[in-house]
């Protein structure tokens, strides 16, 4: 299957950059950009035999989009496709190379290092590449053009349109593309944290510089005290000589003694008020220890999965490899009734074949036919017809599957 994947990014000065870059591609890119709103944004356009599928999500100073490019074919199931480019977002956002989250949680993208993380980018091209081929049915047979129209013309569909809509609407335009919204999992969840954080931090700190204010200010209380002691003291020394002053004076002395160790337990308790702020900003900070800690075995967690996934490929592809041939495409002659099969295959060999015809508006099954092709199949790239599939509506679409000893082989839509 021939297919491209493309990383395209805006920065703070709306200045576009592509890798892999393609002029092609930009001008995708500008067609759809003036729709990009708050929402995430999908299209497709069509340029001859070329499917350009198109998402785009905003960031912060410009926007982050993704594009994959088929030949001779385009992804039926958009729902599926969007979903994998919300998880390639995702792991984007988590690794921090291609975007990036800033200390109040908002997304930035890096699009002007685009060329200088090139390992991060190929990560992603190859994450779409599998996950395109493990839903490689849902790549079907561009449908026909029922008008020709102003190729200028941009079709939007409604919020949230559905796959069977975008079909429709690319029999008679070359641009369609619907408003989503910005999906869903741990990534969202993550930066929603990390503005909470950001948030706490910055109330610890406000708190911190009211705590210094008022060590401060006891500070200077406590100054006055000793101040008051001393003055205090030399009027002592100074009364000796007169009994009636240093009665007066002992009288103003205990007055100035209670009032000092009144202001002492004040001291006192403020020092314990501020000993248990400093244990809450304590127990803050290893919260959010905690929470970083959890952070780095999410991304942990993410990197087995993605580990798994690699390996359920292998194993899909070592299964793949016991078919007795695989289907590459298929042509339908509405007038004989027959459907050529193109197929590639490992050996020759006699195979009994099995074709299943579907009406897809009502997934009414309308044939179940068994040949027997002996000395038929042939190995590497190579075709055979079977005949007999008559009495099909041309205005409808229908679903060709082909069995081969019991094993799904491929199919078409037509």
């Amino acid at each position: 299957m021939n297919c491209s994947v493309y990383i395209i990014g805006a920065d703070s000065d709306g200045i576009m950059h592509a890798y892999p870059d393609d002029y092609a591609v930009h001008d995708v890119f500008v067609r759809f950009t003036p729709f990009l709103k708050k929402d995430s944004l999908f299209a497709v356009h069509r340029n001859g035999s070329l499917f350009y599928h198109v998402w785009y999500r905003k960031t912060s100073e410009g926007y982050f989009g993704i594009c994959v490019l088929l030949n001779g074919m385009w992804f039926s199931r958009t729902d599926i496709l969007i979903g994998v480019f919300e998880s390639a977002f995702s792991l984007a956002a988590v690794d921090g190379k291609l975007l990036r989250i800033d200390n109040d949680g908002h997304i930035r993208t890096t699009a002007s290092t685009f060329a200088q993380n090139k390992t991060d980018i190929n990560k992603i091209d190859l994450y779409i590449k599998e996950k395109i081929s493990s839903h490689s049915l849902f790549c079907v047979t561009i449908p026909p053009q029922n008008a020709s129209t102003d190729p200028h013309a941009i079709q939007c569909l409604q919020n949230g349109a559905s796959p069977h809509l975008f079909g429709r609407a690319l029999e008679t335009y070359r641009s369609v593309y619907a408003t989503y919204g910005n999906g869903g999992g741990n990534v969202n969840a993550l930066l929603q944290r990390m503005a909470d954080i950001a948030k706490e931090r910055d109330k610890f700190s406000d708190r911190c510089e009211q705590l210094e204010v008022k060590c401060k200010s006891i500070e200077k209380r406590k100054n006055r005290y000793a101040t008051v002691v001393f003055l205090t003291c030399l009027m002592l020394i100074g009364s000796i000589a007169a009994i009636g002053i240093i009665s007066s004076k002992n009288k103003e002395i205990e007055t100035q003694l209670t009032t000092i160790q009144n202001n002492e337990e004040t001291i006192e308790s403020q020092g314990n008020t501020i000993s248990s702020q400093k244990s809450t900003i304590d127990e803050q900070s290893q919260s959010i220890s905690y929470l970083e800690n959890r952070i780095a075995y999410l991304e942990s967690t993410n990197e087995d999965l993605q580990s798994d996934i690699s390996t359920l490929h292998s194993e899909r592809n070592a299964l793949l490899n016991h078919k007795p041939f695989t289907v590459t495409h298929t042509e339908f002659s509405w007038e004989k009734g027959s459907l050529t099969v193109y197929y590639y295959a490992p050996s020759s060999g006699a195979r009994s074949v099995r074709c299943k015809v579907i009406r897809e508006n009502d997934n009414t099954e309308m044939f179940d036919y068994s040949y027997t092709l002996n000395g038929s199949i042939s190995s590497g790239n190579n075709s055979f017809s079977l005949s007999g599939l008559t009495g099909l509506n041309v205005s409808n679409w229908y679903r060709f599957e082909i069995y081969s000893n019991g094993n799904f082989c491929g199919g078409g839509r037509h």
